[in-house]
């Protein structure tokens, strides 16, 4: 899967979308990408009101999930753009793109509502509407003419499928020291890996590195004005700078911001900062990092945190009133408008918590998550956000967890057939489909090198293959690249450091019509939901089960028609033995068979 970015969200047509929203608010230069997601919003309105008329709702036809997915994306070919083929999108670049969409536009109408949804913006239009189809345009360019990704590539549709369900080891050459307890981020085109302790606890890092799974290659991070050598921190992805903060040793609570394009450090503020801590949480808003809990001076989990603004560099504190009870190893998600944190314990010879809290930054408030069917206590779980609901799996050697709806308040619990063993320790990401967790350590054996795959509509598991995994290990990271899982680091049963890592790839292949069963999983017809993985039944004229061949075809040469009817009455009586369908399925589809041809 190191060619994931061919087949992964590359086409942002100009005029391809949907309706007429309120107008924009003028913003400052650069763009946070809440803003980004917001002038998004506008413009798939207009769309959607001339495509569909404006039903149904924007929020039903392109929900925030593919807003923010779009922004990613424009922005992550921005950095391949720049880091790749050295090529940065320049102002006059995106000046000069706005000037050519406006004198080619087949809809000249369309595009003014467009402006006029954006407050006719020029820095808001470019960045946006300019900056979307540019990077599109660029990248394939780049693709067309790099003679290094065509000659690993091959055909790629094929390769995404030969690919899926795989592991595909990293390269180590130019990887970064091993390590532990450090971060990694995806840029939404390379993984940054950044701190961690080498070779034992107290032993700070404050070096990193970027891997391109595209070209399977690693860079450095610049050592110039890096933050202090830490481990045990956070670290979050704006859309343009990775954020790490606090960290040990020594409880900090100083950070840094590092743009990976021109590779440069800036420290975040000191002023406002909250105290320092370890084993806290943070996450991305879109336009703040929100960074709680954790473990302080007095010993104990904290029940405080901060709000951290990389623009203006500022600092401003969350609410203590109604907050959950201080702790450190707990979970942490965003669900777009909420921080939900669960679950960790109060100090470490403390008893584990069953309780939680969600945050909302915008009227800095907390409440608290329900208790009711909530999973059992833990510490070291994993948590991801599906966008609907939240999964908490695992921790405390547990093999059993909870999905957590907020817009309702209520928990319903993970299956456990078919589960992987208990763990902690261990990562999880969502790939839009499933929550893949691997790794950790699981109570009779220590470090693993196995997962499983579980989606949370069918309430199913599916284990990993561990052919080709990555040892065993925990204290790991693992981040959802275009579409797959990249897991590296970590330390084994010896504590032994990791310089090693793997991708593991997913099946993002579509499932148009909706039937489960994807073009890669064996869909050979994604228009029609009979097609693809079904019972075929004889002489319908579709091959349900996707072998190539029609069973009873009644276009084929037959000797009389009685003889078609004859070998759909015994392919029926067949199906009826081995248990596969019922009699009237059959029959059904006998009555009104055309006679053939």
């Amino acid at each position: 899967m190191r060619h994931a970015l061919l087949a992964a969200g590359l086409l942002v047509p100009f005029l391809s979308a949907q309706g007429p929203g309120p107008r924009l608010a003028p913003v400052r230069d650069p763009l946070t990408f809440a803003q980004r997601v917001e002038a998004q919003r506008a413009i798939e309105a207009v769309y959607q009101q001339h495509r569909l008329g404006g039903h149904p709702p924007l929020a039903v036809a392109v929900p925030d999930a593919v807003l923010e997915r779009k922004v990613r994306d424009a922005l992550a070919r921005s950095t391949v753009l720049a880091g790749r083929w050295k090529t940065p999108i320049t102002g006059s670049m995106l000046r000069n793109e706005m000037a050519r969409i406006r004198a080619h536009t087949r809809r000249p109408e369309m595009l003014q509502e467009v402006e006029s949804a954006l407050g006719n913006d020029e820095l808001v239009l470019r960045e946006t509407l300019a900056r979307a189809a540019l990077s599109e345009r660029l990248i394939r360019d780049r693709l067309a003419r790099d003679q290094e990704v065509h000659a690993d590539t091959g055909t790629s549709s094929q390769d995404d499928c030969q690919n899926i369900n795989t592991w595909t080891a990293l390269s180590t050459q130019g990887a970064p020291s091993p390590r532990a307890s450090y971060t990694a981020v995806w840029t939404g085109a390379e993984m940054i890996v950044w701190g961690g302790r080498y070779p034992a606890a107290g032993n700070g890092l404050a070096s990193g590195a970027l891997y391109d799974p595209m070209t399977d290659s690693w860079r450095p991070t610049s050592l110039t004005g890096a933050p202090a050598a830490r481990y045990s921190h956070v670290a979050v992805w704006t859309g343009s700078r990775m954020i790490v903060w606090g960290g040990n040793p020594g409880l900090l609570n100083t950070g840094g911001r590092y743009d990976p394009v021109a590779d440069t450090w800036e420290p975040t503020a000191l002023t406002g900062a909250p105290p320092g801590r370890v084993y806290h949480t943070a996450v991305w808003t879109g336009n703040e990092m929100i960074v709680w809990g954790g473990f302080g001076a007095q010993a104990t989990g904290l029940a405080t945190g901060g709000r951290y603004d990389p623009i203006a560099d500022g600092w401003s504190p969350t609410s203590i009133s109604g907050v959950p009870a201080g702790r450190i190893w707990h979970t942490a998600t965003w669900t777009g408008q909420e921080m939900i944190v669960w679950g960790g314990t109060a100090s470490s010879n403390a008893q584990p918590m069953d309780t939680g809290g969600r945050y909302d930054p915008a009227s800095d408030t907390w409440q608290e998550t329900a208790v009711r069917n909530a999973p059992s206590a833990r510490v070291f779980a994993s948590a991801v956000w599906t966008g609907t609901g939240m999964i908490v799996w695992g921790g405390s050697f547990l093999d059993d967890g909870g999905i957590y709806d907020p817009g309702v308040d209520t928990w319903r619990p993970v299956s456990t057939v078919g589960a992987p063993a208990g763990r902690a320790g261990h990562t999880a990401v969502w790939s839009g489909r499933q929550m893949a967790v691997w790794g950790g350590s699981v109570v009779q054996t220590g470090p693993d090198d196995t997962g499983g795959l579980y989606d949370p509509v069918a309430d199913l598991w599916t284990l990993m293959p561990t052919d080709n995994a990555p040892s065993a290990r925990k204290w790991h990271t693992a981040v959802m690249g275009s579409n797959e899982m990249i897991v590296w680091g970590g330390a084994d049963a010896n504590e032994t450091l990791n310089a090693t890592g793997a991708a593991y790839g997913f099946d993002v292949s579509p499932d148009a019509d909706g039937d489960g069963v994807t073009v890669c999983g064996g869909d050979c017809d994604d228009t029609d939901p009979q097609v693809g993985g079904k019972i075929e039944l004889p002489g319908n004229r579709k091959d349900e089960d996707c072998d190539g061949i029609l069973l009873c075809d009644p276009d084929a040469t037959w000797s009389n028609p009685g003889a078609f009817r004859l070998c759909v009455v015994r392919a029926c009586a067949d199906l009826e033995r081995r248990g596969l369908v019922t009699p009237p399925q059959c029959l059904r589809k006998i009555v009104g068979i055309p006679e053939p041809r």
